[in-house]
């Protein structure tokens, strides 16, 4: 799965004590080509300079920057961040994991076209508009954040894996999220929420859905998804919906 480049040996190498892994990649069979070269194309700033300028607990974790722009996967999980900088030059990066700091500006992330993952679980997280571009976007965590609008992911063709709810969503009203925003996505298999909110069975490619009920959800709607293969859900009281569920393969 990995390429190595000869000329890059020096710098294509592991570096998961600091949090970020180099190496080099076939982009090619991953990224739309002309998305893989607009990322290449804009102009990097003086590296130096900017690593300067970053906060310090950033710049402990860049460390050599031109090696570290680099990176293929970075690893944030409880750094203290208040943002992420320190990742806006990282254009060749495919799955980053800030879980458990205190980030709310995804800006940074709007540039990097090679993300695949994007881990922000545990985050005051509220505008999901940077990641509108990430046409290559396969998998997306937002549990634990402040997110109510889902509508920024709707061209997110490729996205396949998107896990929502958590602690601070429970406190949310009923009716703050549209799940008709995902409608749209052909190839979203993989969803994990808290509450059944209107438009969730719009949702018939998914194949596996993980749901924390509230003792208000209709579960009733669950009966028109039916390509799903494993269902997960908690707390729930009533299972007279599951007659209509033939296609269920798994279920706890």
């Amino acid at each position: 799965r990995w390429r190595f480049v000869a000329e890059e040996l020096e710098t294509a190498r592991c570096r998961l004590e600091d949090g970020y892994v180099v190496s080099e990649r076939d982009f090619l069979g991953e990224l739309p080509v002309p998305l893989y070269h607009a990322a290449l194309q804009e102009e990097t700033p003086d590296l130096d300079a900017w690593k300067a300028g970053l906060s310090p607990a950033w710049q402990s974790i860049v460390g050599d920057p031109k090696r570290f722009v680099k990176s293929k996967e970075v690893y944030l999980m409880r750094k203290q961040l208040t943002d992420l900088e320190g990742l806006r030059w990282c254009r060749q990066l495919l799955k980053t994991s800030f879980a458990a700091n205190k980030i709310s500006n995804l800006n940074p992330l709007a540039s990097i076209v090679s993300l695949r993952s994007i881990n922000a679980n545990g985050n005051p997280i509220e505008d999901l508009r940077p990641l509108s571009g990430l046409a290559g976007l396969r998998e997306l965590t937002l549990t634990d954040t402040l997110v109510t609008d889902l509508s920024p992911l709707q061209g997110l063709e490729q996205l396949q894996e998107l896990f929502l709810g958590g602690i601070n969503c429970l406190s949310l009203p009923e009716g703050c999220r549209d799940w008709s925003d995902l409608a749209r996505l052909p190839k979203l298999k993989t969803l994990s929420v808290v509450g059944l909110e209107p438009g969730l069975e719009a949702l018939k490619g998914l194949r596996e859905l993980t749901v924390k009920v509230r003792p208000s959800d209709d579960l009733s709607g669950l009966a028109r998804l039916n390509k799903l293969h494993r269902l997960s859900l908690f707390e729930a009281r009533d299972a007279s919906f599951l007659e209509g569920m033939s296609g269920l393969r798994e279920l706890s």
